[in-house]
């Protein structure tokens, strides 16, 4: 037994083995890097398709929120109109009492004068949701567009750091390496 020993302490270690095993280490570690890097750009890449994609729906949205408004616009607008050709009528037909037209008249005038101020509230009001609807909608987004953001940054901040780890730990092998090769020098 103790000769086997002897043996063993007298046989010269194998560089060239240690070397093959720390190449394999190396492109290991190189390999999962790589597979670490385009991971994160499939991160990205899914982050910017699904920002696009709110951004199209919420373009949709606000499109179809304007073209109802329009569309509510110009039926106020058809109604105002309609109420105004209706007192013409009345007008026309009431011509032989101008008492009766005078208070009629201005009961119709009266009554179109409020449904416009009416309209224009409402209008005003639903202008007022819409900026509304529209700046929280920009604040959600840019929150988002900051958030990606520095999930970005630590993701970049995490690739760094185990990057120089990683150049650590190979310089730290090398150092062993080359001490264990002047000891046997």
């Amino acid at each position: 037994m103790i000769q086997d020993t002897s043996e063993q302490s007298n046989q010269p270690f194998d560089f060239e083995t240690e070397n093959k095993y720390l190449k394999l280490t190396i492109t290991a570690l190189r390999n999962q890097i790589e597979k670490l890097q385009i991971n994160q750009e499939e991160k990205i890449q899914k982050t910017k398709s699904d920002s696009a994609d709110e951004i199209f729906q919420l373009q949709n949205t606000v499109n179809a929120i304007r073209s109802e408004m329009e569309k509510s616009q110009i039926s106020k607008e058809e109604d105002i109109q309609l109420a105004v050709a209706h007192a013409n009528n009345e007008n026309k037909q009431l011509k032989g009492t101008v008492n009766n037209l005078r208070d009629s008249l201005e009961k119709t005038q009266i009554e179109i004068e409020d449904r416009i101020q009416q309209s224009v509230m409402v209008v005003n009001d639903i202008n007022k949701q819409l900026k509304k609807t529209v700046n929280s909608l920009r604040d959600r987004l840019e929150k988002k567009d900051a958030q990606r953001m520095e999930e970005l940054q630590l993701a970049e901040k995490n690739k760094c750091d185990e990057l120089s780890q990683l150049k650590e730990i190979i310089n730290i092998l090398r150092e062993k390496l080359e001490v264990q090769n002047g000891d046997e020098g």
